[in-house]
This record gives structure tokens, sequence and C-alpha cells, in this order.
């Protein structure tokens, strides 16, 4: 005999999931317990729910297998749904595992849900608000059901695009002895993998027949632990390689880079994207950050084949493909590799030559860019240049939202060991730190690069507690530029008062000095003439370590997709070509294979 919670955890040990993130509740109890006594399952305590969570979405960007999330009930099953959602939106797989009050108290075992507020002591409706931010989610009231649950669970997880699932045990449940053998199981006939080689030759000839085809890569890939299959493929083709929201599949140094495409692009990966006539989306979710909010014009002169393995992902307002090929990426890319190798089929290394060009000619980070202002303080695209030059072959960086994460993906430049993690469709304040933690127990020893704003920061700074606890070599580089950067941009542009995005709009902040002090950690501040020297000895040590770098809080994000004001007065969004700050028209046309229309004024 074994207790359902024992079980639980039994289960996924077997599976080989070997990473928990803990908040401990009374409504946990005996999962608590249980999860103590699995000797197969490192547990790393958090003082936050929603670190759990983000914890474990940093972790399964870095390995690509699921992380335990064991939480309370009521408010920290609440707590946790933020790094839920954006596991589930991102395609990562998650295990939650959460207490529940005792099944006599529950407003579901008197038919009430929907009807009473709450019966039980820190009763919340989790499951039915979980089922719409994870693949699965299920409450288990009767013990004899758990293996069934657990098996499906873990198939549903695993399968297709991976995501979150939730399972939810009530107090009194978790200690019921079972006998796992006696009960019912999930069956589901296994399929055998779909055969490809045609949709696949397909595809090869499309490739053969363009003039200017494109390869797009996608996180997906790295999710799916296809990368290695991606570039024997891009090598082969001697294609160029459009990166989305990614920067590790292939570095800006590879003779294949194209640049980045999307909100967060490179003005050369936006205006290569426009040219190509064919364009191949492998690993890539059509958040609006890759597709704009102009998306119709997005890719707007190529045919776009999409490889999607979730075919609601097609239902999207923004899916801009005019080909959908439903199935798994990894045995996709796989497939077309062999038929472009069965059909010798080449790219024109004109083409990529020309991409190449445009990359060179326009820079991530101009010169006008690499200033200090008035005061010393950095520019962020300058500093996020620079920092990246002086990281570790083995670093892995954790970028939060907003400056640290745009900038990042903008002026950034990996090595080929290097990883970088990000996350684009929750897109959450506070995720850089409790990502960092995620990742940093997914490689022991391995020194991992937080890149935080002071805004970001301020939402999960509790976690230094965990670094310091547990000693792991993080270094946080905190971009301070005097609060939220991004929103004070916004109502500077368009509104007439300002609120709540810094020390002068009401908004404080704590001496980031006094923060490391109280937490044990080491500090560096970043500042004036020889900020790269001071940087290049900071960066020397491996952790736990704050560096604060003053940045200019008047740079905003530069170039990035605008609107734009025509004569009429009418606010138009500008194509993914045509970005801020606008080139001469002469210049901008002098990149496009195609007629570019004038514009009257920009905002």
């Amino acid at each position: 005999m074994i207790t359902v919670a024992a079980y639980i955890f039994d289960f996924l040990a077997a599976k080989n999931v070997r990473q928990a993130f803990l908040f401990t509740g009374g409504m946990a109890m005996h999962l608590n317990d249980a999860l103590a006594s699995e000797q197969r399952i490192h547990t790393l305590c958090c003082h936050h729910e929603q670190a759990c969570a983000l914890a474990a979405e940093g972790y399964a960007h870095v390995t690509g297998r699921p992380a335990i999330v064991q939480i309370t009930s009521g408010p920290g099953a609440l707590n946790a749904m933020t790094g839920v959602f954006g596991a589930y939106v991102d395609g990562l797989p998650m295990i939650i595992v959460s207490g529940q009050s005792k099944r006599e108290t529950l407003c579901a075992t008197y038919g009430l849900v929907g009807q009473l507020r709450q019966a039980g002591e820190q009763e919340a409706q989790t499951v039915p608000m979980a089922n719409f931010i994870t693949k699965y989610a299920v409450a288990v009231h009767d013990p004899s059901r758990i293996v069934y649950e657990m098996e499906k669970a873990w198939r549903v997880a695993m399968s297709g695009k991976p995501g979150p699932v939730w399972i939810e045990i009530p107090v009194d449940v978790q200690g019921m002895k079972i006998k796992p053998q006696t009960l019912p199981a999930f069956h589901i006939p296994l399929t055998p993998p779909a055969d490809l080689s045609s949709l696949a030759d397909n595809v090869a000839r499309a490739i053969a027949n363009a003039k200017r085809p494109m390869l797009v890569a996608g996180p997906g890939l790295r999710v799916v632990q296809a990368t290695k299959a991606f570039r024997a493929l891009a090598q082969r083709l001697g294609c160029p390689v459009l990166c989305a929201g990614t920067l590790d599949i292939i570095q800006k140094e590879h003779p294949l880079y194209a640049g980045g495409m999307g909100n967060v692009g490179t003005r050369a990966g936006n205006i290569n994207v426009q040219n190509a006539d064919l364009l191949i989306f492998l690993g890539v979710t059509m958040h609006l950050t890759m597709t704009t909010y102009n998306w119709p014009a997005m890719g707007k002169n190529a045919h776009k084949i999409v490889v999607e393995c979730e075919a609601t992902e097609c239902e999207r307002p923004q899916y801009i493909a005019d080909t959908t090929i439903l199935a798994e990426t990894k045995a996709f890319v796989q497939a077309l590799d062999a038929a472009c190798a069965a059909q010798n089929v080449a790219v024109h290394p004109q083409w990529l030559d020309f991409c190449r060009e445009r990359v060179r000619q326009l820079p991530a980070v101009p010169g006008h860019l690499r200033r200090l202002n008035a005061q010393g303080r950095i520019n962020p695209y300058w500093f996020a240049e620079e920092l990246f030059t002086m990281l570790k072959e083995r670093d892995i960086i954790v970028p939060g939202n907003a400056s640290a994460g745009v900038t990042a993906q903008q002026a950034g430049s990996l090595r080929p060991r290097q990883r970088l993690i990000a996350n684009f469709g929750n897109g959450p304040m506070g995720m850089a730190v409790p990502a960092a933690i995620g990742a940093a127990v997914a490689v022991l020893g391995q020194r991992i690069i937080c890149l935080d704003g002071d805004g970001s920061f301020m939402l999960n700074m509790q976690e230094l507690a965990t670094i310091r606890q547990n000693n792991l070599p993080i270094i946080i580089v905190i971009y301070n530029n005097d609060g939220y950067m991004s929103i004070r941009q916004t109502q500077r542009s368009f509104f007439k008062y300002q609120l709540g995005t810094g020390p002068d709009t009401g908004l404080g902040f704590p001496s980031f000095e006094g923060v490391a002090a109280a937490f044990g950690l080491g500090y560096h501040r970043i500042v004036g003439n020889t900020w790269q020297q001071q940087l290049r000895q900071a960066l020397e040590e491996n952790g736990p370590l704050i560096i604060e770098a003053l940045l200019d809080p008047e740079q905003g994000f530069e170039p990035k997709i605008a609107a734009r004001k025509l004569a009429d007065g009418r606010m138009i969004s500008l194509p993914p070509e045509d970005m801020s700050p606008f080139l001469d028209r002469a210049e901008l046309q002098s990149h496009l294979l195609f007629p570019t229309e004038g514009q009257e004024e920009d905002t």
C-alpha cells in the first residue's frame, strides 16, 4: 500500500522528473511530506508560488523537461497562475500539483460550484480557472482515479505541443492508501508516426522553385529538441535564417543569420522578411510579438508555410500562414532535410549575400546609440551590446521583459555554447529572477546571467533569499532606467499626464545596494566613462551578485515597429520594413526589392 501523495511523486520520478519547486501549505501537508521523502526528486523552496511556477518555466526552457510546481490551495494556487500561463502560451511542459480543502467542505461535493462563493477553508475553484491556462486540469476526489489521472496528465503534457497540466488533490485524499497496480489505468492506442515524406517533398520543391526562400526559426525548436536537425537543414540548403524570438538557434555571427523579425526584431531582419518570396516557419508561435499588429503586411511578398502541431493555433486572428502543415516540428524538419537531400535542393547564394549585406549595412546598434548622457548614464543598447561580448562561453542569459528583454534580443550576440531564454506570449514583469533560479538548478554549477529592469525586479525580489540560501551562481544585472521606461514612453507620446512610472510620478524604489546587502549578495554599480572596465571586473565573479547599471532613462526602443500619422490625421500601423526611427525614403527603398510608399509624419 502507498498513499495517494506518495504515488504521485513516485510516478513522476519514474518518468525521470528530477526537479520540484515548492511553497509549503496546510492543504498540501501530505503532498509536502511525500515530496520530502522522494529522494529521486530535488526540491527547491521559493518564497512565492508565482516564483515556483516561473522557476519551473525557466527549468523547462533549459532542459525541455517538466518540473513539478507543488503548492497549496486557494491563494497559493492563484498565485502560481501567472507562471503557469506563461508555460501554456509558450508550449513548455510543467506539472502542477496543488492541495485543496477536504472533500466534505467543498462546493463541488454539494453541487454548489458557481453558486456558493466558498465553503472550504481557503477553497477556490482552481480547476475551472486552470482549465483556461493548462492543457489539462483535474481535481481527483476519488483515490481510485489517481493512476488514470496521472497517466493521462503526463501523456497530455508531453504530447503534441507541450504544456502545463494541473492535478488538484483534496487534503483528505492525499493521505489515503491505495494499491496502484489494482487501479484503472489510462490507455490510448499509440498512433504510428505520420508519413511526412510527401509533404516534405512538396516543401522541398517549393524551396527549389523559390528565388528568395527563408527559414524562420523559433524557440519551439529548442523545446522539442530539434535544434541540431534545424541547423543541418539550414546548412544543407545554404538558406538565410530569420530568428523569431530566439538568439541561440543560429547566432548573429553565423553566415546564415539574416536578422530578427517582429516587434523585437532588427531592422535588417524585418526588411529581409519582406523581401522573401517563401517563408517556412519552424518552432514559431504566432504571437503578436512576432507578427506585429500589422500582421497582414508581415511577409507580404512571400508564400508562408507554417509547421504547427496544434490545430487550434491556426485559429489565431494573426495566423499568417498561406499553407499549414500539421505535424510534429522535429519530425518534419528531419523529413524536409531528407527531401532536400534527395532532390539536391540548394538556395541561390546571391540571395543569401543580399540578406547578409542588409545585416551589415543596418547594424543593430548604430553609432549614435554608443553614448553616455550628461549624467554619465549609459545607453541601454550600447550596454547590452558590450555586456554580451564580456560573458563566458557557457553562460545562460535570462532576460526579463521590456528594456532588458528588447535590448538583449536586438543588441545581444551569443556565442555557440551560450543560451538565452525568454517568455514572449505572457511577458510578465518579475519573471527574470525566478526563471534564472530554474535555469540554475537545471545546469548546476553553470553561471546564469539574469537581466532585469529595476521595475520588474521589484515583483519577485524576495527570491534573492532563495538564491543566497542555495548559493546559486546567478549574476543579476539590474537595468536602472528610473522605473517603467516603456510605459513612460507611451504616456509621453500619447497622453497629457504621467502616473506610476518612476519616482517623479509616484513610484518609489529602494537602494539596490542596500537590497544586495540585506540579502547577503555582492554588489557593483556601473556608471560613467569607465563603465566598460567596471562591468568587465564585476563579471569576473560568478555570483550570487547584483550589478546595477545606471542607464539613460530617456532612451526608448530603437528601432521599433511604430505607428505613423498621415496627412489627414489618421493613424496607421506601419509594415515591418518601415521601423522607427524612419529611414530616408530613398535609403529604405535601396534595401527593398519592391516599391515602398512615402509617408508624411511619424509619432
